[in-house]
């Protein structure tokens, strides 16, 4: 991918020298996104003035960049860990960081390509800075479209590649610099280059927004920890490779021959840094302390590099159960939405005990039409004098293992997000099963493609209330599911909550299909999705 910047048109901005780009900067106004990225790509088109120099280009550029980096994070609220697939708003909001990034790179591209701006390729050490930038904007382009999960646009890791290619190609590829954002640490062309690797072999689709943005800080932290090696033609081929003249990052090589683009990674000495990282927050050392920031918890440090020792040391990860291919996408059926799945899952709709009436014979004839009639693809359920549709969206099933299915769909009706709950069926049955989506990414034709996780084991929807005194809506009935336990895999029994109901010792009444009130008290959460709290619990004594 190559980002081509057009010249400037007739009203566009007007930047003549040094003094008159630092006015224009000044006047951006920062503390409106919208606005500000506009103004800020304005600026960026107008440093292809032609009596600019490259020198006054890279200054200017310096200076913006801590405004593009502040703008796009605030812009990019609007669509990380949202369901996908996003909409217009958001797509326009993501297009245009993902844009301005793209100006960022081609601009300090800019500075050395052309043979008019020789002051830049003359001198090593300023080279490598600027191609360092280069390598730096796509990284940040990389793990954007990883936060806002979307599929790389065609040419964005081919054009990375390209850039440490003609780093590697010079010589400078391994020449230290000082990293421009941390003026205590030092980097290079490299290092730089493979913080991307890491953060794209790091199961990227499973990871929340935040931790994408710890496994980038941690990547960028250990990068110079790695190292990357040509692959002589008498070597026999690693785990993984990396090939310089395709568009994908590390692969495993399948009868893949020999050819000049192919590099191998080291991380040994990354791995053995994690592990004595692990070590010192086991014995409650901070994150701060260790540099791995301060928004992070011992507990979620220690999960997030328990992740990530599997794909960082190249290591093909162990299944817990076989994935098998799903011939030809079967169609399977997936809903959502706590009363649309207790409909699909107990076979009648979810109605609060306090609106129970007393049933007419014409009640009793429609709810007996809707027993009959729950195979069908759509229903219409009466409650109280409203109708509700409640209708399973159709997928289509890639792959399969015991608890779990990779989906596609091309044309996606419902938003869906990752860490959401859900219900779907598997191919060529009936019944649905109770899940949650673990990742999911929108591809170039906003289609979806994603993983989707069952819960094993007996499962049941149940009508739920707090009967505490202090909880201020003991009369409210919700949807919720009880999960049964599995002592051979260590499952104990839990129950599915709407998310943000949940009280550590709370009181909860259930009522399942039996009718017969059941009390618990709850305990400890085991799981937390987007719109979900699975949490066990132990009987009322």
């Amino acid at each position: 991918m190559s980002t081509i910047i057009n010249p400037a048109p007739s009203d566009a901005l007007y930047i003549s020298d040094l003094r008159e780009g630092e006015y224009a900067l000044e006047r951006v106004p920062l503390n409106d996104p919208k606005l500000a990225i506009a103004e800020l790509s304005r600026f960026l088109d107008a440093l292809l003035n032609p009596v600019l120099d490259s020198r006054t280009i890279y200054a200017l550029l310096e200076q913006a960049a801590g405004s593009v980096a502040l703008v796009a994070n605030e812009l990019a609220k609007d669509y990380l860990d949202k369901p996908l697939p996003l909409d217009e708003s958001q797509e326009k909001a993501f297009g245009s960081v993902i844009a301005l990034w793209g100006k960022m790179t081609a601009l300090y591209d800019y500075c050395i390509s052309p043979d008019d701006r020789k002051d830049f390729r003359s001198n090593v050490q300023r080279h490598a800075e600027v191609l360092y930038r280069c390598i730096h904007y796509l990284c940040i382009s990389v793990l954007e479209y990883q936060r806002a999960r979307q599929e790389y646009v065609p040419g964005l890791l081919l054009a990375l590649h390209s850039y440490y290619a003609r780093a590697e190609k010079t010589g400078i590829d391994s020449l230290v610099i000082i990293n421009p954002f941390d003026s205590e640490k030092e980097t290079s062309c490299a290092a730089e280059y493979l913080t991307a690797l890491l953060c794209d072999t790091a199961d990227r689709h499973r990871l929340p927004a935040t931790e994408q943005t710890l496994v980038y800080r941690w990547a960028s932290l250990w990068a110079p920890l790695a190292s990357l090696h040509r692959i002589d033609a008498k070597d026999v081929l690693p785990s993984f490779v990396l090939d310089l003249s395709q568009d994908r990052s590390l692969f495993f090589p399948t009868n893949l021959k020999w050819n000049e683009n192919l590099r191998r990674t080291s991380t040994d000495r990354l791995i053995d840094r994690i592990q004595r990282v692990e070590q010192r927050l086991k014995q409650q050392v901070s994150p701060s302390r260790l540099g791995l920031g301060g928004n992070c918890t011992v507990g979620q440090c220690l999960s997030l590099l328990k992740h990530l020792s599997v794909p960082w040391s190249q290591a093909k990860a162990n299944r817990k159960f076989r994935r098998l291919p799903a011939a030809s996408h079967p169609t399977v059926r997936l809903c959502t939405g706590f009363e649309e799945i207790f409909f699909f899952i107990s076979g009648k709709p979810f109605k609060p005990r306090a609106e129970e009436r007393s049933h007419s014979r014409d009640n009793f004839e429609m709810q007996f039409i809707f027993r009959q009639e729950s195979a069908l693809s759509d229903y219409h359920v009466q409650i109280g004098n409203e109708m509700q549709k409640f209708f399973p969206e159709a997928w289509g099933a890639a792959d399969q293992s015991l608890n779990g299915l990779r989906l596609v769909n091309d044309k996606p009706e419902k938003r869906i997000a990752p860490g959401q709950l859900l219900a779907v069926t598997f191919p060529g049955g009936s019944e649905f099963t109770l899940g949650r989506m673990v990742w999911i990414v929108q591809n170039t034709a906003r289609g979806l493609v994603a993983g989707a996780s069952t819960f094993l084991g007996a499962h049941a929807a149940v009508t739920v209330r707090f009967v505490e005194k202090n909880f201020d809506q003991t009369e409210v009935w919700y949807p919720g599911f009880l999960l049964g336990a599995l002592p051979s895999l260590g499952e104990t029994e839990s129950l599915v909550l709407p998310t943000r109901l949940y009280r550590p010792d709370a009181c909860v009444e259930l009522i399942g299909g039996n009718d017969l009130p059941q009390r618990i008290v709850l305990r400890q959460v085991v799981e937390s999705g987007y719109d979900f709290d699975r949490v066990g619990f132990s009987a009322v004594k």
